[in-house]
């Protein structure tokens, strides 16, 4: 088991990757089944599959 602060720094690490690639599969599953996602305009979403399905229809990647 990694100490806190680097498993932290794993996850921020696997979520920049994750969003340079654009998959939105693989920043989902970086939440919890019931996690919830807030975007910085105020848009929120619960759940892995339906904040999935928000990072692929994310027009920022395009």
């Amino acid at each position: 088991m990694l100490p806190p602060e680097e498993s932290i720094r794993e996850v921020v690490k696997d979520c920049m990757n994750a969003w340079n690639k654009h998959d939105a599969k693989a920043l989902a599953s970086l939440y919890a089944k019931d996690g919830e996602f807030t975007s910085w305009m105020g848009q929120g979403t619960t759940g892995q599959g339906a904040i999935e399905k928000y990072h692929e229809s994310c027009t920022i990647w395009t």
